[in-house]
């Protein structure tokens, strides 16, 4: 395994030129029902996780933000940050 790529399953998750979004819709496919988070005695798949990427990711492109845009994130610790951030 080099230091670029990370293995599941025998196909590439992480490499050069991926986006965090690339990352999660990669585990979404590869390990729907995987745990992506835990939070206090939440628990959220890969495919929840991304889905609410993607609403969030098109709330924002709704509004008028663009690939490259910067946007302000504030929030407490948790997913719904991460959700955000990733978004």
């Amino acid at each position: 395994m080099s230091t670029t790529t990370s293995q599941l399953a025998g196909a590439p998750i992480i490499g050069r030129g991926m986006t965090m979004s690339d990352m999660v819709a990669r585990f979404a496919r590869t390990i729907p029902d995987g745990v992506a988070f835990r939070d206090g005695d939440r628990t959220s798949t890969w495919s929840s996780f991304h889905d609410r990427v993607t609403r969030v990711a098109d709330v924002l492109t709704g509004r008028g933000v663009r690939p490259g845009d910067r946007v302000a994130v504030l929030g407490l610790n948790s997913v719904a940050l991460v959700e955000a951030t990733v978004a």
